[in-house]
């Protein structure tokens, strides 16, 4: 039976996508059999084409995040290669740059865009898909996700003068990120990238 395929494959409250479904029967008759599992109750609906088993903590049934389905689906692939990262106000309040962040809405820079930039739902959540300037890779997606949080800096930084240039200085230093490859990286941006390398001090240590 399926839902015996399910809870051998899948761990409890991990996503299920259709696609990653191997299982004998057509995608059409797959998709039946998920929909009639959803409406026993044995498995969850998170999405469209997108399913978890329930696990339970406590007598309390959980959830996995929005961010759990973000990740899974635009940040990391199957095989465990990075491909996406998270932009906006959210990637300036991981650097510790503000303090404010946006519950409802996240801004996904990744290589599944189809487009210069998409909005999409899920359940009450905004997520808004970018294509990166460059296909996002393990070896430069660090560069990049440093690269356009700068740019949202200047729009959502509370930080200013020597306090923010300090906050970029340790964010570098964390990231280890090597000087060559960034201003390669930074020439594919926008020209106002070189402003904002100089107004976090970047450009002084870097190397």
């Amino acid at each position: 039976m399926l839902y015996d395929y399910l809870i051998d494959v899948f761990n409890s409250g991990d996503f299920i996508f259709l696609e990653d479904i191997h299982y004998k029967g057509t995608p059409e008759a797959i998709r039946q059999q998920m929909k009639a599992l959803t409406d026993q109750g044995k498995i969850r609906r998170f999405t469209n084409g997108v399913y978890y088993i329930p696990e339970k903590k406590w007598g309390i049934e959980l959830s996995p995040s929005i961010n759990d389905y973000i990740q899974k689906k635009y940040v990391i692939d199957r095989n465990g290669n990075t491909i996406g990262y998270v932009g906006g106000i959210t990637a300036v309040n991981q650097a510790r740059l503000t303090t404010q962040m946006s519950v409802d809405k996240m801004v996904v820079f990744t290589n599944k865009a189809t487009t210069a930039m998409k909005t999409i739902k899920v359940k009450d959540y905004t997520i808004i898909l970018k294509r990166p300037l460059l296909e996002i890779t393990n070896e430069n997606y660090r560069v990049l996700r440093f690269l356009s949080m700068l740019l949202d800096s200047e729009v959502y930084s509370e930080l200013r003068g020597e306090e923010y240039k300090a906050a970029i200085r340790t964010l570098v230093k964390k990231e280890q990120l090597d000087g060559e490859k960034l201003m390669k990286i930074a020439a594919v941006y926008p020209e106002k990238i070189y402003m904002s390398l100089y107004k976090g001090g970047v450009l002084q240590y870097v190397g």
